[in-house]
């Protein structure tokens, strides 16, 4: 008989285990180690010997209109090529989750029932060298990201389903058959330095009573300089270890939330907008792969956006929901196509199994398409459209009866006996076209699917809410443009006037604003107009901005000129808002560093400050109001500067995104007496900008 039959020796409810050569272990519960879990000891940095777990309770909302169902962000190192990292279930549905490393390959494994699912990152983690993990759960979508390698997906053909509860780094003894069930040896041997769920960082102490429900055979990982007091992280900077068990081995990298305005931060997250890089009144929406835009909320619908999209571009938006309490469901579109056939609006079931909800163009008939179940609806619009001219249809959803309306026809009807069970809950819209990932797993023939939509997209109203742009509320966007073309383009309008587009083919001509007094020569950007001006510098060694601006924002690009190829940058002058202050940028040559020159003193104050800048040979000056200049040299060898392309943008130009966080920033103010080189600019009157009607400045959007 062992040790732990005859009477236990273990303390503080740990789990003793007889061993074959008549000894035994005792695995401890949470904050005690020791042979016999005697001595309690404060967890900082969490370390596992296959043997161990923790038992974390999860937040995780319930609503349909929450987007993200459960987010993970995970720094760990490994000391063996095979263990379990995480796992979750739901019995009562037979849903399984489970992240674990096969052969130092991270595997993520989704099970419902008889279906399972797999991702397996395409790189390799390294042992005892820390890596970062992402993993992001929407509806039925996964996406992983290993360190900054490429993002992974996949679309699962069931919804997720989680309880309360989560396993990390190993099972409890009453799980253990499971780990037979999936393969696996026992569980995860290493170190984890962080773990935030849905955003909340988990701290491995005893003060999270409310999260740690159980844990078992924790250790303390040894040697980390980010417990020792080595690491020396600035500019609000955190530290990360890089390798395991080596005290002066780590960086210093950013919260999320700070990675858009402090310069020291790089961020790698698969939501871009984890990071909040807009300002208060604006809305961050993800550009596929890894970018983002903002968007403004509250902007004037006197110039409203017309998304222009091309054969693979889509907008990826929340999922579809009737009206509450009603049951009835309204979707309207107004669109201009270039191609007789492409893919409108896609909407599966959160079960795919349950079927879609389709709209698209084939051989310029609008066709509304459900599967639910086996059973299929269509309806068709009664004639084709014409190209190249605004249309729109509404779709009506209420009870059994289907109405399908396209432009001034007659509604076409049709009564239905279907379940509402079976057609809502819906997973993500699709407007435009479906992602890669989606294509693999549709029900949709392959004709529709090889064509996207071409065209524009002027407005969309679900349920009579109607957005003034149709990026509001997306959750990512795909090669989206801003759309310029019919009515407006050409001008139909005679000399001196803009032509503004109203609704669908109809437009109004505006005259364009004219001033004669150069000394009241000024224009209010609202953060939507990003203007375009020639400009040639009359000295190549020389250049030379004076005017005056106005703001109450924090960031944004005031102007920017020379290279705007993403893949080099080598050749700009820049000027931005950085929390508040004026930034003046060179970089004369791909092969120099960047020049700062920083105001002194904020200007985002609502008044009026005046800006002088210089730039002669390598010595650049900056002179702010009636302050003393500001002065530094440039590091280039280089002393001419020739832009291309010959242009000054001003206001913002969305290509600089990717290049660097501060240029996705739009700038909302005025501008007055803006003085190039030696000449006056007039930026009301300008052939460039006839699309923007541009206006005088009277107030500043707050």
């Amino acid at each position: 008989m062992g040790a732990c039959m005859r009477r236990t020796p273990c303390e503080n409810h740990a789990t003793c285990v007889d061993r074959p050569d008549g000894n035994y272990k005792c695995l401890c519960s949470f904050g005690w180690q020791g042979r016999h879990c005697n001595e309690k000891f404060q967890i900082t940095f969490p370390h596992f010997n296959r043997q161990s777990y923790f038992e974390l309770k999860l937040q995780i909302s319930t609503k349909h209109t929450d987007n993200q169902l459960l987010r993970i962000d995970l720094i760990f190192a490994s000391e063996h090529h095979n263990g379990l990292l995480l796992y979750a279930d739901d019995k009562l549905t037979e849903f399984y989750f489970i992240i674990s490393i096969r052969n130092k390959i991270l595997d993520i494994t989704v099970r419902l029932d008889h279906s399972v699912s797999t991702i397996q990152l395409p790189d390799m983690i390294e042992l005892d060298k820390y890596a970062r993990l992402q993993v992001h759960i929407l509806h039925n979508e996964i996406r992983a990201r290993l360190n900054d390698g490429n993002i992974s997906s996949k679309v699962l053909p069931f919804g997720s389903s989680f309880k309360s509860t989560l396993y990390l780094g190993g099972l409890p003894e009453s799980f253990q058959s499971l780990y037979q069930q999936f393969h696996l040896d026992e569980g995860f041997q290493g170190c984890i330095h962080e773990l935030s769920i849905n955003e909340r960082r988990l701290t491995f102490n005893n003060s999270e009573h409310n999260t740690i429900l159980s844990a078992q055979n924790i250790d303390e990982c040894i040697a980390n300089p980010c417990r020792s007091g080595i690491a020396t992280c600035r500019n609000e900077t955190r530290c990360i270890p890089i390798r395991n068990n080596d005290a002066n081995s780590y960086k210093c990298i950013c919260d999320d939330y700070l990675s858009s305005t402090n310069t020291d931060c790089l961020t790698s997250s698969i939501d871009r907008c984890s990071t909040k890089p807009c300002n208060y009144d604006q809305q961050c929406i993800n550009i596929y792969p890894n970018n983002y835009t903002c968007i403004c909320l509250n902007c004037s619908s006197d110039n409203p956006y017309i998304a222009g999209f091309h054969a693979n571009s889509y907008i990826k938006r929340p999922s579809l929901q009737p009206v509450e309490h009603t049951g009835k469901f309204t979707i309207e579109l107004w669109f201009l196509s270039e191609s007789p056939s492409g893919l409108l609006i896609y909407s599966d079931h959160i079960n795919s199994k349950k079927g879609h909800f389709t709209i698209f163009l084939q051989r310029r008939t609008v066709i509304c398409n459900i599967m639910i179940g086996s059973k299929t609806i269509s309806l068709s619009s009664r004639y084709p459209i014409e190209l190249n001219k605004w249309h729109q249809f509404l779709i009506e959803i209420h009870g059994q009866k289907l109405t399908l309306t396209v432009d001034q026809e007659p509604p076409v009807v049709t009564y239905e006996l279907f379940s509402t069970n079976m057609f809502w809950p819906r997973s993500f819209t699709f407007i435009g076209n479906l992602p890669i990932q989606y294509r693999s797993f549709d029900m949709l023939s392959n004709s529709i699917l090889s064509e996207g939509f071409h065209g524009a997209i002027q407005k969309i109203l679900i349920n009579n809410h109607s957005l003034n742009d149709i990026r509001q509320d997306a959750i990512e966007l795909y090669n989206i443009s801003k759309y310029d073309g019919y009515p407006c383009t050409p001008n139909p309008c005679t000399t001196n006037q803009i032509c503004q587009q109203i609704q669908l083919n109809n437009y109004t001509c505006q005259l364009r604003y004219k001033q004669s007094n150069i000394s009241d020569m000024s224009i209010e950007l609202d953060g939507q107009q990003n203007l375009i001006y020639s400009y040639l510098p009359l000295n190549l060694h020389r250049n030379y901005f004076k005017f005056l601006f106005k703001t109450t924002i924090s960031y944004g690009l005031i102007f920017y000129i020379g290279n705007t190829n993403t893949n080099s940058f080598s050749q700009y002058l820049s000027l931005t808002l950085v929390d508040g202050f004026i930034q003046f940028t060179v970089k004369l040559d791909k092969n120099s560093d960047e020049n700062f020159l920083i105001s002194k003193i904020r200007v985002d104050d609502g008044q009026w400050h005046r800006v002088e800048i210089e730039r002669f040979r390598r010595r650049i000056t900056m002179k702010l109001d009636d302050n003393s200049p500001r002065r530094i040299v440039s590091s280039s060898r280089v002393t001419e500067f020739r832009p291309y392309p010959t242009y000054i943008y001003i206001g913002g130009y969305h290509r600089l995104c990717s290049y660097n966080e501060q240029y996705c920033h739009t700038y909302r103010g005025c501008l007055k007496n803006f003085f190039i080189d030696k000449y006056f600019l007039d930026l009301l009157n300008d052939e460039i900008n006839q699309q923007y009607p541009l206006k005088q400045c009277q107030t500043i959007a707050g």
